[in-house]
């Protein structure tokens, strides 16, 4: 479904808050709400956008995302990477043509826990032949992110209110808020304060995802760079320029920046490696790697490691 400017105009304002009324959308858009409303809910109906109400896993504690690389025995990759999606910290989980059989994401708290899960969890897995571990330190280009936290919070500084106003904010994002307060068991005075402080301190944002498979942008890759040391800033920035639906993170080990994307078509990608990225100052080397299948990827588990149930 092709996109004109007053959907791209409407997807960017959710992105700054996914709560905004109907309402304050078409004073902004300068339209009546009804039209809002119609446009609002064609993109949520046809899938190109999902509202999310996501919860800020540094705050809580998981202060350390790690991208593994891994490859299997033939004919196997599927069956490993479904072990895989339903471990606790694994956030995503895709099938991969390229150097790896499968990309993981996955969220832990230190590194203490990273060591659990590549000397107990792993090996649990038969059929992995190699594994590449590479700690993403920085995430320069995401549409999710956080502004800085007051302070440092854990699951257990949120009390029973704040983690029911949590899980139900995120099974209906645009939920109002006398309905919140339903669903919570409190007044709506209550639900609005609690709901303000959570977004206040940092803690939960709403956001609108665009998922680019529904516009076009079928050719999915994840591409492992290597820079010039003295040119890894400026390269990340250069790539987080390019399209505010790509991901791009600074990652230790042999590559120096993780890219993911979505693209029109192979040549719409050969045209962005050979007369883009080739060509950004300080690019020594990149591996191109096709995202096949996606066996988990969901903005209210991966950024949402509280355990709610």
């Amino acid at each position: 479904m092709p996109l004109d400017t007053l959907d791209q105009t409407l997807i960017k304002l959710l992105k700054v808050d996914a709560r905004q009324p109907i309402q304050t959308l078409a004073n902004k858009l300068g339209i009546k709400s009804a039209t809002v409303r119609y446009r609002l809910n064609r993109l949520i109906d046809e899938g190109i956008i999902k509202i999310a109400c996501v919860t800020n896993s540094q705050v809580l504690g998981y202060r350390s995302l790690v991208v593994i690389g891994i490859n299997v025995s033939p004919g196997k990759a599927e069956a490993v990477a479904s072990q895989l999606a339903p471990m606790r910290d694994v956030r995503s989980v895709f099938l991969t043509a390229g150097r790896f059989s499968i990309l993981a994401w996955i969220l832990f708290r230190d590194q203490s826990d990273l060591g659990d899960f590549v000397s107990e969890d792993l090996p649990g897995i038969s059929d992995i032949t190699d594994v590449e571990i590479m700690n993403s330190y920085r995430w320069t280009q995401y549409s999710w992110s956080f502004s800085a936290c007051q302070k440092e919070y854990t699951q257990n500084d949120l009390t029973r209110l704040e983690l029911s106003i949590i899980s139900a904010m995120r099974e209906a994002p645009r939920q109002s808020i006398t309905k919140l307060a339903q669903t919570v068991g409190c007044s709506r005075a209550v639900a609005k304060a609690t709901l303000e402080k959570l977004i206040k301190d940092g803690i939960v944002k709403f956001n609108a995802f665009l998922d680019p498979t529904n516009i076009g942008y079928d050719t999915g890759v994840a591409i492992f760079i290597k820079s010039q040391p003295d040119k890894i800033d400026a390269v990340a920035k250069k790539l987080s320029a390019e399209n505010t639906e790509t991901h791009v993170n600074l990652i230790s080990g042999q590559w120096h920046i993780y890219f993911r994307g979505h693209f029109r078509s192979s040549n719409h990608l050969q045209s962005f490696l050979v007369d883009t990225l080739a060509n950004i100052p300080g690019v020594i080397a990149f591996d191109v790697v096709h995202l096949i299948k996606t066996l988990k990827y969901s903005v209210k588990y991966f950024f949402s490691p509280l355990d709610l149930a």
